[in-house]
């Protein structure tokens, strides 16, 4: 068949397109926008028949268009196929009608592709934070949540320190209430584009660190959120020991003592904990910073803190109970 023709006369109206980009931007199949499309057609059937299912059979009055979306192989991309179940071929009017709105369904399949693709990267910058024992909030400059990762939800579960009141977020202590209103207040005006402050937990917690980030500008958004992050120090940062051994080349016991290092113990509370002898622990730190090329503990929990490993997950399943460090298996 001849390819079809692309009138702009013939533009479904409103009520449809809102209901294709309704439709098919929010869920995958949209028989609501297809019922309707097909009445605006004046057709008997209007399907969108997806890659590798059976395709209706060619009848005089049936025409059919792939609707792929923008970087999609046509052969690959469903086809839209209507049937108006006559003897002779459509006419030109129907033929331009469903020109138009093959190419709205194709434009919804493309905006539905990009908002996938946007929470699918939501999805991992939210988990690498959360990895990172980082909580995030979006708020109004009014203190009104509008979103929060996993961490930020489980910290103001606890209302240790931080809540949701009355819809708004809430510190437990009035001077520092007071010190994250002024803070808002500032980083929404512009006269800071960010500041922190400490946060104190009644329940003798130490206290969680917050910051207040001004977002950039985007073009044709008039008020933008503010986002909060918050960082528990009592959190535990690294969780895997092998992605330690894996990256570092380290051993099983080695890893098992740099991970309890990383999240702040001391060479002498892990010797105390698990029972390491004094010479022995020395030893394990001597291999330790020569594998990382660090010379002091500081330097060893900088270099795993801001290296990959700081992102891995724990397994419960990962290795085989060892000697001494069982126990530091977590």
């Amino acid at each position: 068949m001849s390819p079809l023709p692309d009138f702009l006369d013939h533009e479904p109206p409103l009520a449809v397109l809102d209901a294709i980009y309704d439709d098919f931007v929010r869920v995958r199949v949209a028989p609501r926008a297809l019922a309707m499309a097909r009445d605006w057609l004046g057709a008997a059937d209007l399907q969108l028949v997806e890659p590798g299912d059976d395709a209706p059979c060619r009848e005089d009055g049936l025409v059919s268009r792939p609707v792929a979306m923008e970087g999609e192989d046509a052969e690959m991309a469903p086809v839209l196929v209507s049937n108006w179940r006559t003897q002779s071929p459509p006419t030109a009017d129907q033929m331009g009608r469903f020109s138009a709105l093959a190419r709205h369904v194709a434009r919804a399949r493309t905006y539905r592709g990009q908002l996938v693709e946007t929470r699918r990267l939501g999805e991992v910058f939210n988990s690498g934070l959360g990895r990172l024992s980082i909580g995030v909030i979006t708020v109004f400059p009014d203190g009104r949540p509008i979103a929060a990762n996993r961490l930020a939800c489980d910290l103001l579960d606890e209302a240790d320190g931080i809540s949701l009141i009355g819809g708004r977020l809430c510190l437990a202590s009035p001077a520092e209430q007071k010190a994250l209103r002024k803070l808002l207040d500032m980083t929404i005006g512009g006269t800071v584009e960010q500041g922190g402050l400490r946060v104190t937990r009644p329940s003798g917690k130490a206290d969680l660190n917050l910051l207040v980030l001004r977002p950039p500008p985007r073009p044709g958004v008039i008020r933008s959120g503010l986002r909060i992050l918050l960082r528990d120090p009592e959190h535990r940062t690294v969780h895997s020991r092998n992605a330690l051994r894996d990256l570092h080349g380290l051993t099983d016991t080695e890893a098992a003592i740099t991970m309890h290092l990383a999240n702040g113990l001391s060479s002498e509370e892990v010797e105390e904990r698990f029972a390491i002898r004094h010479n022995t622990m020395r030893a394990h730190l001597r291999s330790i910073y020569a594998k990382l090329g660090v010379c002091s503990h500081a330097e060893l929990v900088y270099a795993i803190l801001t290296g990959a490993s700081a992102l891995a997950l724990e397994n419960h399943d990962e290795l085989p109970p060892l000697e001494p460090l069982t126990s530091l298996v977590q």
